[in-house]
């Protein structure tokens, strides 16, 4: 007799596996056209995905008939390489490829939008899942840091060619700019000159 169609999830994953199963199983076997693809242990009907592709899967009973199947093998996600950070209460957006996931889920440390609009809630890590519509996915970690403490020191006025001297505790490594230099210039360690007349943010 003619094997039953073959029956199971006909797509999986890269790195991962889905069983297959044909009637009646005893002494039957399976194969894979194309294993460069996707394997298939036999007996078993455990096929694995290898690489983005299709792949023929036959059933071969003792009696020589067969059922087949194409298999196809989706490619995981790529998604950004680490470390990803995020200042708290900051929002950066991640992207992966191919277009067209999902990102989740929000939880205490970040809140997530589908599109992958990260919000950092909390000072901690979050690993956040990229899912595709095939059911693969891959997972990130974002890092939530704390923003250094308001700027002091001061005065946060100066004269021209005075100086005055700016301070925030802040993790050592930290570094200090002026948006508008050709009114107030600021050195590595916080002390701002003034230029001309005018305001500059210092950050």
């Amino acid at each position: 007799d003619t094997p039953t169609a073959i029956t199971g999830a006909l797509g999986v994953c890269i790195g991962t596996t889905t069983t297959l199963s044909s009637t009646p199983a005893a002494g039957g076997t399976w194969m894979s056209v194309t294993p460069a693809i996707g394997t298939i242990s036999s007996p078993g009907g455990v096929a694995g995905g290898i690489s983005s592709g299709n792949t023929t899967i036959v059933f071969t009973r003792a009696n020589g008939c067969t059922r087949s199947a194409v298999l196809t093998v989706n490619s995981l996600p790529v998604t950004p390489a680490g470390p990803i950070h995020v200042c708290l209460n900051a929002t950066i957006t991640l992207s992966a490829t191919p277009g067209g996931g999902s990102w989740g889920p929000s939880g205490a440390v970040v809140s997530v939008t589908p599109a992958g609009a990260v919000t950092g809630l909390a000072t901690g890590t979050a690993s956040l899942t990229y899912s595709l519509g095939t059911g693969c996915t891959t997972t990130t970690v974002v890092t939530v840091d704390a923003l250094p403490a308001a700027i002091g020191g001061g005065p946060m006025a100066v004269c021209e060619g005075a100086t005055t001297t700016l301070t925030s505790s802040a993790t050592p490594g930290g570094s200090w700019s002026s948006t508008n230099p050709a009114v107030g210039t600021v050195n590595p360690t916080g002390v701002v000159g003034g230029v001309s007349a005018g305001t500059t943010t210092i950050s």
